[in-house]
């Protein structure tokens, strides 16, 4: 996560613990948290996908996140994603895990595996096993 992620992610956990305050009060949202409103895995997820730039619509928050309040808090929540406008990268395409690997293998590394031809324990030919009728 990058500086303008945490700084989404805060806001996102402001107004969760702001929704949280007004519906049920000071008294749940310190005893339940303000998770009982957005869970901290849907919060990363928008994170995550604002990131991405998959947030375009409420539509496209619920497809996401399947997040349960995504119909009635879902505008409020846009409005805050776009406060904190995206640096326009890829998060799957952002270092290769070993680049020296990566640049060696080339296209060949998606290749198929070839599975060995099939040999007998009994008789040691290719072809068949040992339980196959062929087998001497």
């Amino acid at each position: 996560m990058d500086s303008q992620d945490i700084e989404l992610h805060a806001a996102l956990n402001a107004l969760r613990r702001e929704k949280m305050l007004a519906k049920y009060g000071r008294a749940h949202l310190n005893n339940l948290g303000a998770s009982y409103i957005m869970p901290n895995d849907t919060l990363k997820r928008i994170v995550d996908c604002a990131r991405a730039r998959k947030l375009t619509s409420v539509a496209n928050l619920f497809r996401e996140t399947k997040w349960d309040l995504a119909t009635k808090l879902g505008e409020e929540v846009l409005c805050v994603v776009n406060r904190y406008p995206q640096v326009s990268r890829d998060p799957l395409q952002d270092t290769p895990v070993n680049p020296t690997d990566a640049a060696a293998a080339g296209p060949l590394a998606a290749a198929k595996r070839v599975a060995a031809p099939r040999k007998c324990s009994a008789c040691n030919a290719t072809g068949h096993i040992r339980t196959n009728k062929m087998c001497p």
